[in-house]
């Protein structure tokens, strides 16, 4: 009885640490007003931005690949899954979150667009100042001086960037 006492306090405490490391108090140089980002496809140029819906994102893009009904369970409500050749775009009643897998894909500001293949050191080009630390990559989104629970995470790989995602917390 002591250990699963223990088991579930301990456990606790790491999903709550966690989930606090994860929003910045103080501001942090690697953060980006949500309300520039855009994504572009990069065959046609179209891009969207992280308020459109997904009539837009059809209309931009074109028709899906694929779509289908995503079960969104910590919200409790059911979206779509739209993929564009195994890139993923999820809305629910607004644009949520995406997975970029592939260089068909990139996002940016107007200025200047990561994307898959890319060299790790764009960041640095992205978000001047920016640090670049390890493999994995998390830039903080805000929404003018209040951040936001989303973060844009990237994934490099032999300073390659091999996935672009937008996250939420």
């Amino acid at each position: 009885m002591k250990n699963l006492f223990l088991t579930i306090i301990f456990t606790m405490i790491a999903i709550f640490s966690s989930h606090a490391q994860l929003i910045p108090l103080t501001p942090k140089s690697n953060s980006i007003d949500v309300n520039n980002l855009t994504i572009k496809k990069l065959s046609n140029s179209n891009s969207i931005n992280m308020f459109d819906g997904n009539e837009k994102l059809i209309q931009m893009f074109g028709s899906p690949t694929s779509s289908e009904p995503y079960v969104f369970e910590m919200e409790e409500r059911v979206g779509t899954l739209y993929k564009y050749s195994g890139n993923e775009f999820y809305f629910t009643n607004r644009f949520y979150s995406f997975e970029l897998i592939s260089s068909a894909f990139a996002i940016g500001n107007n200025n200047n667009y990561l994307k898959v293949g890319d060299s790790i050191t764009i960041i640095s080009t992205f978000m001047p100042g920016y640090s670049i630390s390890g493999n994995d990559s998390i830039i903080y989104l805000k929404n003018g001086a209040d951040y936001v629970s989303s973060a844009i995470s990237i994934k490099s790989n032999n300073n390659l960037i091999t996935r672009i995602r937008l996250i939420n917390f």
